[in-house]
Parts: structure tokens; sequence; C-alpha cells
């Protein structure tokens, strides 16, 4: 089961012993806080490191615009 954490556990130390523990996490963290990354792999994304982590998420995520009439916002996340 992953653990899904806010922003106020994007802390490296927290981050170092939840993979030690081999943990599947996923942690929201603010936009201005700056990953370095380590390379650009063949699907373009990029793992970066936080403390001795290694990061590579990736995330699958469709937008669907709404039809006139549907009620569905642009950007709707289809769930």
């Amino acid at each position: 089961m992953p653990l899904l954490a806010d922003r106020n556990f994007a802390v490296t130390a927290l981050a170092e012993q939840l993979a030690a523990a081999q943990a599947h996490v996923l942690i929201h963290c603010i936009d201005t806080r700056v990953l370095p990354p380590i390379k650009q792999l063949p699907d373009r994304s990029r793992p970066a490191r936080m403390g001795s982590v290694v990061i590579h998420a990736a995330i699958p995520f469709a937008l669907t615009a709404g039809e006139p009439g549907s009620g569905a916002p642009l950007g709707h996340h289809p769930d």
C-alpha cells in the first residue's frame, strides 16, 4: 500500500527512512522545491535526488475537455 504524504512531510531525513524501509511513497512537495535531476531517461522523465534517495515518479493522468452541456469543466480528471 502506498503512503501519501503532504508537503510538510517532504523532509530529506524522513524520505531516507521511508526508502530504507522500502515503502512506496508519494510525497507532495511545494513547487519551489528544486530537486536536481540526475539524467534524462528515454521516456523524457528525469529522476532526481533527495538526499541519498533517488526519486523517479511516473504519475499517469488524462485530462478531458467537457462537452457543451455535460457539466464537466475543462481539465476535469476522469474518475
